[in-house]
């Protein structure tokens, strides 16, 4: 009972609504303080699609390949993160935009205005520390597979060996044997299994550009620098590396060497930079001269390699023919 009995005997009144009682008004029922979704746990918003998170989703397991349960959970968890960290680099600017709609000189912005942007650059915030440690997560989980496949393949050889030395020792000389009639060659015999296929090694690198105040702005995650360390200390050392693009919004015109497509242009999207660790090296030099902190093209990106699934699309099929012309 409150401190006014009144109050809690009108409530117990009856003709009072309770609210809706079908599963269906239920759930629109949940939805009635939803405004901009940055606290909602929900994994699809209205305004968002439902297949661009599959395709998402899909794009970390190709990339990944899990083979358990573990790998499998963390991969999801770190396409999560990046799901919600869009949504709140989406929010982040939608609330720039309305506050410039409303006063487009920020120094006679109102305590509340400001007030509405802080706590939008705050979920910003949280989102990206989400991604991050959700994605350390899963490369300190790959580092570790990798090095427990070396561990056991090490002891595999050392017992190869130790057997083949106590073979010498009791073995006696034999004839040797007939050889045998060669076997005719097959064509299919597995050869290109995902299981005989090596397992390839890849330096992943975020990078984020928006537009903001008129000027195109570049934040990569992890840094250059902190990239390097982190290939130093791979081993077996990396094969590729990626660069995953997103737009928020647009593409400046810093960037319109990614696309020819107006379309694309306007509306921004993602996209991937592929390239040797070589490659890589030279680019970031370039980069560092030009003295701009934005990103610029590598050369013609590296097919997809088909230990990762072969990609089909008209751009590396290209790619792939002018590799193979410079091949001697």
């Amino acid at each position: 009972m409150s401190e006014h009995p009144e109050e809690d005997l009108e409530q117990e009144r009856p003709g009072r609504s309770t609210g809706p009682t079908s599963l269906a008004g239920k759930e629109i029922s949940s939805q009635n303080a939803l405004k901009h979704g940055c606290c909602s746990n929900r994994l699809i918003l209205a305004d968002e699609s439902e297949q661009e998170w599959r395709d998402l989703l899909q794009g970390w397991l190709d990339d990944y390949q899990p083979g358990t349960q573990t790998g499998r959970s963390l991969v999801a968890k770190a396409a999560e993160a990046e799901w919600f960290l869009l949504r709140m680099l989406r929010r982040h600017k939608e609330a720039e935009q309305r506050l410039a709609a409303e006063q487009p000189d920020t120094f006679l912005w109102t305590d509340e205005q400001h007030k509405l942007l802080e706590r939008f650059l705050r979920y910003r915030t949280t989102a990206e520390r989400s991604f991050t440690r959700a994605l350390n997560n899963l490369e300190r989980l790959r580092k570790n597979r990798i090095q427990e496949s070396d561990r056991e393949e090490r002891i595999a050889q050392r017992i190869q060996r130790a057997e083949a030395a106590a073979a010498a020792k009791t073995a006696k000389v034999k004839p040797e044997p007939e050889p045998k009639p060669e076997e005719p060659k097959r064509i299919f015999c597995g050869q290109n299994a995902k299981k005989n296929q090596r397992k390839i090694h890849v330096l992943e690198q975020w990078v984020e550009v928006s537009v903001e105040d008129g000027h195109a702005v570049t934040v990569l995650l992890p840094s250059n620098e902190e990239l390097m360390e982190i290939g130093k200390a791979m081993d077996p050392p990396p094969d590729y590396v990626y660069r995953r693009f997103h737009f928020v919004g647009s593409i400046p015109a810093e960037y319109y060497w990614t696309t020819q497509d107006p379309e694309l242009r306007e509306r921004g999207g993602a996209g991937v930079q592929r390239m040797t660790p070589e490659t890589w090296v030279a680019v970031i030099e370039r980069e560092k001269q030009r003295g701009d902190r934005h990103i610029g093209p590598c050369g013609g990106n590296l097919p997809r390699p088909k230990e990762r699934g072969e990609c089909e699309c008209s751009v590396c099929l290209e790619n792939t023919r002018i590799l193979s012309e410079r091949t001697p």
